[in-house]
């Protein structure tokens, strides 16, 4: 019966690892829309 319990944990496991990577690819997208932004106003100047 212990398999059970194990193969439970490592599901629960995935499934925040999936919305970590989900959350961090989202975060990472916006720094370089304010990157492109912070790169356009040196540009100008």
């Amino acid at each position: 019966m212990n398999w059970i319990t194990d193969h439970g944990k490592s599901g629960r496991q995935t499934v925040q690892y999936r919305v970590l990577e989900e959350e961090t690819r989202q975060f990472l997208a916006e720094v370089r829309i304010l990157t492109r932004r912070e790169a356009g106003k040196g540009l100008r100047r």
